[in-house]
């Protein structure tokens, strides 16, 4: 009798992990569904519906305390509040997700959400501020990071250092 209740127990256990790791995947699941439909909103220009699957995006990615998908949904919100000038919101989420990239140690999206923080602060005449993230995306160790964002931020940097008289810089 005691061996049948063992048995059950541990068969209920076991179903339970794996209900506990369905249940996951399926959320994960749908991050990604609702992130990659907001991405094809934006495309679209429809910034309104885009930031609501975002956010819904976020409770969950929240409810899981997923880091890395938490901060690629902030940069995402970031950049749909730019495309609409929304710049202090923009910078927000952009700064949002630069702090969970780097609390993480994610360093790719470290250095897209640097390279859209420094974008940002250029609409918004921020010129140091801009400088400040620009030259951390340059300083990323070569085999780190996003490259496409490195060559991105070479014009952000060459723009910063022209606006704040750097000519020198710029040259570099």
């Amino acid at each position: 009798l005691l061996l049948i209740c063992f048995f059950v127990i541990s068969t209920c256990f076991c179903q339970s992990v794996e209900d506990n790791k369905q249940t996951l995947l399926n959320s994960q699941k749908s991050i990604d569904s609702l992130t990659r439909e907001s991405s094809r909103l934006t495309s679209e220009n429809n910034i309104t519906f885009a930031i609501i699957n975002l956010n819904k995006a976020l409770k969950i990615a929240t409810s899981l305390n997923d880091l890395e998908r938490i901060s690629v949904i902030h940069n995402r919100l970031g950049i749909n509040f730019m495309k609409i000038k929304d710049y202090e919101s923009a910078e927000a989420f952009f700064l949002k997700s630069y702090q969970v990239s780097e609390a993480g140690n994610f360093l790719r999206n470290k250095s897209v959400s640097a390279l859209n923080l420094s974008m940002c602060f250029i609409k918004q005449e921020k010129f140091e501020a801009a400088k400040k993230y620009a030259e951390i995306v340059m300083n990323l160790p070569k085999d780190e990071g996003n490259i496409n964002a490195k060559l991105l931020n070479s014009i952000n940097v060459i723009e910063v250092y022209l606006a704040l008289n750097e000519y020198i810089k710029a040259e570099d």
